[in-house]
């Protein structure tokens, strides 16, 4: 079972409201895991789980 994400504090930065945007995409397409994002995507697993927490724009 996957790990619960962690709030976004969506008044910081662009990093963080780009993470709650991702999540938001992420939802509407039905919550896929982050392995099959990363094969639609063509962006590495590890890519979007760091920009989906916030941490690190993907580039």
């Amino acid at each position: 079972m996957p790990r619960p994400e962690r709030v976004l504090d969506t008044t910081g930065g662009k990093v963080e409201r780009f993470a709650a945007q991702l999540r938001e995409l992420r939802e509407r397409a039905g919550r896929p895991g982050y392995r099959e994002l990363a094969r639609r995507a063509h962006y590495s697993v590890t890519t979007l789980s760091v920009a989906a927490a916030g941490r690190k724009l993907p580039s």
